[in-house]
């Protein structure tokens, strides 16, 4: 969500030195910059910012983090930092912008870039609200690696994002039907030839009954529970491992639709996914929703979406008859 605000800066002459977490270089790796990995502890990443700042001859940092810790590294590191007021971490900021969490995270990213233009004077200030979609390269070399993934599917497929990570006000971010979705959708002639993919994370895992959809064997015999089904019509169920994030990215692209909880995927889709479903339960979708003029939003601020609603937002397959 970050992403137009540092293209914005770069537009206008800043030198980006930008820093991540260990999965950020590989989801980045198109971007002109290079990704240096933030250390874990505390002493590490002083004297990381430190190095870093010598090295470019640089004297400040924008934190797009709300945490007391990433400013108190920074003015360790000698570092002017840049950064919304958050609880005791304000005196540590040289420059100070008001906290405002009733809009789109993407929003308060570019009052960010804005603030930056000013301190710097890097010309005429930015323009009031961000762009309305965020460009995304994919290489091609990762789009044939990724179509490789799912070439025995040899039909269309849908990739869900069924997990989440945290809470809001102590709530889940994880809906839990997808065991559900998925029956009904084999069962609903107009949606029955899909396929579903998943492609969990190095410590994710699927909730027991999805796991244990996945792991039924690819016969005829599942199919007795389904009435109306004809087997040779009736979609895979694919899981696949160690799937880098540009790769995950591509799998977005090309698939029918995407469906995701509230979570980091869900914006990863946002960037390429052609259709995409995000459940909301907790959270705020104005805060934290796709930013895509293109995605489907469903449930959001303590209300679940059904399995109905979900099944009625899938976009029909060409040659199928519509649903009722």
């Amino acid at each position: 969500m970050a992403l137009p605000s540092l293209a914005a800066l770069r537009e206008r002459g800043f030198e980006l030195i930008v820093i991540g977490k260990a999965w950020a270089p590989n989801l980045l790796q198109a971007f002109p910059e290079k990704v240096e990995i933030y250390p874990k502890k505390f002493l590490q990443r002083v004297g990381f910012l430190r190095r870093l700042a010598q090295a470019h001859q640089c004297g400040s940092i924008l934190l797009f983090t709300n945490s007391f810790s990433s400013a108190l590294e920074a003015r360790a590191a000698g570092l002017a930092a840049i950064g919304f007021k958050h609880e005791s971490r304000t005196l540590l900021l040289s420059d100070r912008l008001e906290q405002d969490h009733n809009i789109h995270q993407v929003r308060r990213f570019w009052l960010l870039a804005q603030k930056a233009v000013l301190v710097f004077k890097a010309g005429e200030p930015l323009a009031t609200k961000p762009p309305d979609s965020i460009v995304f390269p994919i290489s091609e070399s990762i789009r044939i690696l990724a179509l490789q993934r799912v070439k025995h599917l040899g039909g269309p497929y849908i990739l869900l994002c069924p997990f989440a990570t945290g809470n809001i006000k102590g709530v889940s971010k994880l809906w839990t039907s997808y065991t559900e979705l998925i029956e009904r959708c084999r069962q609903d002639p107009a949606l029955q030839a899909l396929h579903w993919v998943v492609c969990p994370g190095p410590n994710e895992a699927l909730q027991p009954s999805l796991e244990a959809l996945f792991k039924r064997p690819a016969n005829s015999d599942e199919n007795r529970d389904l009435p109306n089904v004809q087997t040779k019509q009736l979609g895979r169920l694919c899981v696949l491992k160690n799937v880098g994030l540009l790769e995950y990215a591509a799998l977005m692209e090309a698939a029918h639709c995407v469906i995701a909880n509230d979570s980091g995927p869900s914006h990863l889709a946002a960037l390429v996914a052609k259709h995409q479903i995000t459940i909301f339960g907790p959270g705020d979708p104005a805060e934290t929703g796709p930013w895509s003029q293109s995605a489907t939003v469903l449930g959001g601020k303590g209300v679940w979406s059904s399995v109905d609603q979900v099944m009625s937002a899938i976009p029909a397959l060409s040659g199928t008859a519509a649903r009722p």
